[in-house]
């Protein structure tokens, strides 16, 4: 191809204002290197969950990982401004609701954050939840789940956003082969939820009774006694304009 810029040598590009602003110069067991210039979350080689959110034309986006939950203003993308910033360990996840994030760390503690001033981010509430391994979070209107893998699901009331109220826990089942499966993701949508699991892939639960979900849909390969086509998956997401449910699997 051609290059979008000057071809410097290698003292030329440690030398550039850019890679020096940025603090692109990076020294890998001994041997000089340029990182990237994108880093969501401040410490390089992490990878945050991050949710985009826009707020009166403004693009924002919420990090939620290892060094805390950030907000950046990406005004201008190219050059993501932090504005907000709110000191907490372990996080995995971030789902936005309106002027509040929530965001849930490794150990199962849940919060609630007011971001309606980017610049000063205000802790509502903490709900502890009981488990070994969370996963996700997904909102939606006034309810929350969380994926906690051994443990199923979890769903929270956060209708009153410094009130978190935990109504259900769910350990899903489809058959006596099937059962008290592990839930790698969650996702809310449109008064459905999609639990994805190991082994017996995406279950869908009717959520019009939050307190008691019920399973609606999942493959029919379950009831047939042969093996499904599933193992363990880490991610997934929702298209709605497509109607598709995507899935990343570790193989």
């Amino acid at each position: 191809g051609v290059p979008a810029g000057p071809i410097n040598a290698v003292d030329e590009v440690f030398a550039d204002p850019q890679v020096i602003a940025r603090g692109m110069h990076v020294d890998v067991a001994g041997l000089p290197g340029v990182a990237s210039p994108i880093v969501i979350d401040g410490d390089l080689g992490t990878t945050p969950d991050v949710a985009l959110v826009e707020r009166e034309g403004t693009l924002f986006a919420y990090a939620a990982g290892p060094g805390g939950f950030k907000l950046y203003d990406l005004g201008t993308p190219a050059l993501p401004l932090l504005r907000g910033t709110l000191t907490v360990s372990g996080l995995v996840s971030v789902a936005p609701r309106g002027d509040v994030a929530l965001i849930l760390s490794q150990g199962g503690h849940l919060r609630s954050v007011d971001v309606s001033d980017p610049d000063n981010l205000v802790l509502l509430d903490l709900l502890d939840l009981i488990g070994s391994t969370f996963m996700n979070i997904s909102a939606a209107d006034s309810i929350a789940v969380v994926a906690a893998k051994d443990e199923g699901f979890f769903v929270i009331d956060i209708g009153d956003s410094t009130d978190l109220v935990e109504i259900a826990h769910v350990h899903p089942t489809v058959n006596e082969v099937y059962d008290d499966l592990a839930v790698k993701e969650v996702i809310l949508h449109d008064g459905l939820l999609y639990a994805v699991t190991d082994q017996a892939g995406p279950l869908v639960y009717d959520m019009a009774d939050p307190a008691n979900p019920v399973l609606i849909g999942y493959d029919s390969i379950l009831d047939s006694g042969l093996p499904a086509p599933y193992g363990e998956f880490f991610d997934g997401d929702f298209c709605p304009a497509r109607n598709r449910l995507y899935l990343c699997h570790w193989d």
